[in-house]
């Protein structure tokens, strides 16, 4: 495990980490119906990563380059 625990969604991690991230400035996601809609609003509800778990996963990136998800969290 280099990270910590997996998270429950990829998904939902992915979306949380771009906000929390402080060279991104906006996220854009494509979404055809409600059902597609709900998932990511509430993921952004649920708020993001720590400061302190964003550093940490790009010190691992710029480390190890490209790492597959199962890699990163074990």
């Amino acid at each position: 495990m280099i990270i910590g625990e997996q998270p429950e969604s990829w998904t939902d991690f992915a979306l949380q980490f771009l906000l929390a991230h402080p060279a991104v400035t906006t996220v854009v996601i494509g979404m055809n119906t409600l059902e597609q809609m709900e998932r990511p609003l509430a993921a952004v509800d649920a708020g993001h990563p720590d400061a302190d778990l964003v550093d940490e996963v790009d010190r691992v990136s710029e480390r190890c380059g490209r790492l597959p998800k199962e890699t990163l969290f074990g």
